[in-house]
């Protein structure tokens, strides 16, 4: 007979913690977005040291990703967004920008 009001106290406290989750959530997502700009980045900055490439030259997706590339797939956002390389001197970006998947 105490199970099932102990059962439904649980349920509750469940429920009230899970829209707690949600901003960690999106706030891990933004992380992992940033970091996989971040080792966009680097991989054109090393494309660029390596091919002897200037600033203004963008790599293409052939350039960094595949199997003989700096990435053996191209890193995708976890929110779906597209990344956009960019030229070299420019930091890459992410089509969800505004929500905060961006370099600083």
């Amino acid at each position: 007979m105490i199970a099932i009001p102990l059962g439904f106290l649980v349920l509750l406290f469940a429920l009230l913690a899970i829209p707690g989750l949600v901003p960690h959530h999106e706030q891990a997502h933004r992380a992992v977005c940033v970091n996989n700009l971040k080792l966009i980045e680097n991989a054109e900055e090393k494309w660029a040291s390596e091919h002897g490439k200037k600033p203004s030259e963008t790599p293409t997706d052939q350039d960094l990703f595949g199997t003989n590339a700096y990435f053996k797939e191209k890193p995708t956002c976890p929110d779906g967004g597209a990344y956009d390389l960019g030229a070299v001197g420019e930091k890459p970006g992410c089509s969800l920008a505004t929500k905060g998947h961006k370099l600083e």
